[in-house]
């Protein structure tokens, strides 16, 4: 009995390191890898706060489809990639791998491979690319080497947004491969390019000639590509009227340096160059609201938005002058007292209750008959928003030779409270004196 307990117990501890050893083994899987040639004492085990120093490592260390993000730095390497995976320069700065004059810089032999946003100089070849389709190679500088980019017999890659400089032959390509991003994105940057922009947009008009098969850069960039600058922006409040300033924040980034300038347009003719502004619109309606910023490279970026100021609508409020006490036929003066602080009011539209009603702002009115009536002003001011406001006129009947008095309900209602003001006052006395 007890040597069957202590092999349960055994075999649950081993079950358990198993199970954790596998699922740790998991989580690595799917974790992106990072390497910073800074970290030269260790630990490295390739996560952001202990990452690898060489990009090799991190390469090696990476699974199938997984990305590589290399800090700013240095490294002097040839790299081999023989799975698809992603390498990705992260944070600011340049990522530079220096292949010494010895062999490839850069060996691909997987596909849909990325490399982005590194500069990849001094080897045989920048970039050599065999069994290899679906790979992106984009927003690299590719330098002084003797080939900077060498395709085998391999089809179905894409290669655009590079600069290719000082390499004894840019570029070799023996398939059928992509060597521009289209009119959206554009080619490449060649330095032995002679072509023109005549168009000027921003991309020559004849095509880059690739040496091997004949492939074509039909986009070639007439400057050296530089990442732009990523525009945003947010204000507040979200929904402003036109009394209301509204804050606008810059909120743009610039990965590969720092913006050095700022362009508002308000959409209603005002423009701004600071880089964070408060703006009062003057009237209601929709804006288009744009940012542009410059960065250190002079790229450029911008994005707009709409932005909807409301109006703010029109107070009303009126008053009525008439004798004390008015009665059937006396003139009752109407006067209009609204206002509207954003504005002026344009219409009136008044109601006395009798079937009569008045379009003049300010008019008089007589009541042929006692009772209460109610009134009504509706004022619309210059941008169509209407306010209503409600008041109440009693008239009183009056007395003429041969006819009797008449009292109204309100004249009955006084009575009443003289009334019992009175017995109270009759009641007090008697209890005083009794």
């Amino acid at each position: 009995m007890q040597k069957t307990l202590v092999c349960f117990v055994v075999s649950l501890m081993v079950s358990s390191f198993v199970f954790v050893f596998l699922f740790d083994t998991v989580n690595a899987t799917g974790s992106p890898i990072f390497v910073n040639g800074d970290n030269t004492v260790g630990p490295w085990d390739g996560s952001s706060g202990h990452p690898f120093r060489f990009i090799q490592d991190g390469i090696d260390a990476v699974t199938k489809n997984g990305t590589v993000y290399v800090f700013a730095g240095i490294y002097r390497e040839n790299i081999v990639i023989s799975k698809t995976i992603n390498v990705n320069r992260t944070g600011k700065g340049n990522v530079i791998i220096d292949g010494r004059g010895v062999g490839d810089v850069v060996n691909i032999s997987a596909d849909q491979v990325t490399i982005r946003g590194c500069t990849i100089k001094n080897g045989t070849c920048g970039i050599r690319i065999y069994n290899s389709s679906g790979s992106i190679i984009t927003e690299n500088t590719i330098r002084d080497a003797e080939y900077g980019m060498f395709l085998g017999g391999v089809f179905d890659n894409v290669i655009y947004n590079n600069n290719f400089l000082n390499n004894t032959q840019n570029a070799y390509d023996r398939g059928r491969n992509t060597w521009d991003g289209g009119y959206l994105h554009g080619g490449n940057y060649w330095d032995d390019y002679t072509g023109v922009d005549g168009n000027r947009d921003r991309f020559g008009d004849t095509s880059y000639r690739i040496d091997g098969a004949g492939s074509l850069d039909k986009h070639p960039l007439m400057k050296p590509f530089t990442v732009p600058p990523v525009a945003n922006f947010r204000y507040s409040p979200i929904i402003p009227t036109d009394l209301q300033i509204v804050t606008f924040i810059d909120m743009s980034t610039d990965f590969n340096g720092y913006i050095v300038s700022w362009f508002w347009d308000f959409g209603d003719g005002n423009t701004s160059t600071l880089q964070n502004i408060t703006h009062q619109y003057v009237d209601n309606g929709s804006y288009i609201v744009t940012l542009s910023v410059v960065d250190d490279d002079q790229a450029v970026n911008h994005v707009s938005r709409k932005i909807s100021v409301l109006n703010v609508g029109p107070t009303v409020t009126f008053t009525f002058f008439s004798p004390f006490l008015p009665k059937i036929n006396d003139t009752i003066r109407f006067t209009d007292t609204s206002t509207d602080i954003d504005g002026t009011v344009v219409s009136w539209s008044w109601d006395f209750g009798d079937e009569a009603t008045s379009s003049v702002r300010n008019p008089v009115h007589n009541y042929s008959a006692g009772g209460t009536y109610q009134v009504s002003l509706r004022v619309i001011d210059n941008d169509g928003v209407s306010d209503t406001a409600t008041e109440y006129v009693t008239i009183y009947i009056s007395t003429s030779p041969g006819q009797d008095f008449q009292r109204s309900p309100l004249f009955d209602y006084l009575i009443f409270i003289f009334l019992g003001i009175a017995i109270v006052v009759i009641i007090l006395v008697i209890r005083k004196y009794a």
